[in-house]
């Protein structure tokens, strides 16, 4: 099975999961018309580092090579939209995650930190009207790279690249304009020292209706 596949199979298995779990609250959807706002957390499923031969003052061998792999661990961010008509809305969401969370050390005594801000503009469908949806556009991922050796910072770079996302989300409602959002996510981005191929991640937001 490809990486993307196994991809799209972890995070439809983990959204499913939760989604059975929260059948007990009433579905909730936002009025055509009406902003939202939600803060976010969750899991995030790293993609690959890539070789770091050619930064200059970089490493001599791949990350992988040294037996680092970037770590899956949680995520968190914010989001805001509308919902423009009974089937369509948008957002724009901001997120952080820590690749490595500056974990190991590597030989010659190098430590390696890399970590992300995820940026997505995305259009939302809802079929049916209701509170299921699906979402997708175009985003940036910013990319931090930070080296130190023997305790001196000797690269400090970081890359701003284009991204793409896929998704699916439900809503729950928790009060009269509260609701908890469930959500699957997609990635896909590459830059000189880290792909994701596609990357993924499964959020459960807290949001309001304004």
């Amino acid at each position: 099975m490809s990486h993307f596949q196994t991809e799209i199979r972890r995070t439809l298995l983990c959204t499913g999961a939760i989604a059975l779990m929260m059948t007990g609250f009433a579905a909730h959807a936002a009025q055509p018309g009406q902003w939202n706002v939600e803060l976010y957390g969750g899991w995030y499923f790293a993609g690959d580092l890539q070789k770091l031969n050619d930064i200059e003052g970089g490493l001599d061998d791949t990350i992988e090579a040294l037996g680092i792999e970037p770590g899956d661990d949680l995520t968190f961010g914010g989001r805001v939209g509308r919902r423009q008509a009974e089937n369509w809305g948008w957002e724009f969401s901001v997120g952080k995650f820590d690749v490595d969370d500056a974990a190991e050390r590597l030989e010659r005594k190098a430590g390696v930190d890399i970590s992300l801000w995820l940026l997505d503009l995305s259009l939302k469908y809802y079929p049916g009207g209701g509170a299921f949806f699906f979402y997708g556009g175009p985003g940036a991922a910013i990319v931090d790279l930070k080296i130190d050796s023997n305790s001196v910072r000797v690269i400090d770079d970081s890359k701003t690249e284009l991204s793409g996302n896929l998704g699916l989300g439900y809503l729950f409602n928790v009060g009269e304009s509260a609701f908890v959002r469930l959500d699957g996510k997609l990635r896909f981005f590459e830059a000189d020292f880290y792909k994701a191929e596609p990357d993924s991640e499964v959020t459960v937001a807290i949001g309001w209706n304004l």
